[in-house]
């Protein structure tokens, strides 16, 4: 229900709060050849140069909770209880840029009771075998029982960043562990990792240029009726010291369907969709969150990848996850990203 609120809070905002535009940032012909397939001449060209990372992502850092930061003053008490907490949506992010790849692991953490929490490390396991390992930081104070979680490192484990190299095996790679203290003891939550769960627990987005990847996942629609047909997607990031992220965003999207294990439906290869219209705008007065939201007149998805819902059968197949590939610009240069989308809702308006 958070995350439901959340998405409809941000769409409002989108429609009526202060925003711009994003410009298409059009084809940077003279930029090289990218090392990822996949986008169209509108794409930022990964091999551009694109900014530094260096320094910008230290070890350690735990950011967010409710879209709010870290507070430091915020010690949980000691204790002896041991909490088993949930976590859920996670998004592994590696962000490339001049130095080596760093990496930002972004969730929700529920059932922790309020007060404050503090993250000691994430863990990042390939069945038993740890492959990374991200130290806590600052404390967090807690209201209403679960929390957004970031925490950063410099430096991506190199199979990790090997998943860039293909579109596809993206989802589930990875078993999350997170431990830390919570007022009068201590909690640890796991996901991820499962197969069989549907939608997917955890993904690895890909980017370049950007100092943060999306918060959690994101969502499509398309609406019909007699009259229009419109498509829509959006995602959430974080602002950068209160910037918005992106200047300009291309408008072609490149779209990646993964459907759910054993489906009878075929494999959709991924596809280059065009026409989208680029819209950020903050989700948050304090400036703590972004919305990337892409739109344009038309069908975009289709019904193989967007499929009306059929509340009548119990037993009808689940749609696939959608991961969307776009490029722009930002204040520090060229950008590439990614965002998962883990739904797409086809509206259809009787005659």
């Amino acid at each position: 229900m958070r995350i439901l609120l959340l998405v409809v809070l941000a769409l409002s905002l989108v429609a009526c709060g202060p925003s711009r535009p994003a410009g298409d940032a059009g084809s940077p012909g003279d930029a090289g050849s990218s090392s990822d397939a996949g986008l169209s001449d509108a794409s930022v060209l990964v091999d551009s140069g694109g900014v530094s990372l260096d320094g910008s992502i230290a070890d350690g850092s735990v950011l967010g909770v409710d879209g709010g930061p870290p507070d430091p003053s915020c010690v949980p008490t000691p204790g002896g209880a041991s909490l088993v907490a949930s976590c859920q949506q996670m998004v592994l992010s590696v962000l490339r840029g001049d130095g080596d790849p760093a990496l930002e692991v972004t969730g929700y953490l529920t059932g922790l009771g309020d007060g404050c929490l503090a993250v000691d490390e994430v863990e990042l396991l390939d069945g038993e075998e740890s492959v990374q390992t991200l130290a806590g930081g600052d404390g967090m104070t807690v209201t209403g029982g679960s929390a957004i979680a970031v925490a950063r490192s410099d430096a991506a484990a190199a199979s990790i960043v090997a998943l860039c190299a293909e579109d596809g095996g993206r989802y589930d790679t990875h078993r999350i562990r997170v431990r830390g203290r919570v007022d009068g003891g201590t909690f640890t939550a796991e996901c991820g990792g499962s197969e069989g769960s549907w939608p997917p627990g955890s993904v690895v987005t890909c980017h370049r240029g950007l100092l943060a990847g999306p918060q959690f996942q994101g969502g499509a629609s398309v609406e019909v009726s007699t009259a229009f047909t419109s498509s829509s997607a959006w995602a959430l990031y974080p602002s950068d010291s209160g910037e918005l992220p992106f200047d300009t965003l291309a408008s072609d999207v490149y779209v990646v369907p993964t459907a759910v294990p054993f489906s009878s439906a075929p494999f959709q290869e991924p596809r280059v969709t065009t026409g989208w219209s680029g819209t950020v705008s903050f989700n948050t007065g304090a400036r703590q969150t972004v919305v990337v939201q892409f739109n344009q007149g038309g069908d975009a998805f289709g019904t193989d990848l967007c499929p009306a819902p059929d509340g009548s059968d119990p037993f009808a197949e689940l749609p696939p996850v959608l991961l969307v590939r776009f490029s722009g610009t930002g204040p520090r240069g060229p950008i590439e990203s990614e965002a998962y989308l883990d739904s797409c809702y086809r509206s259809v308006s009787s005659p």
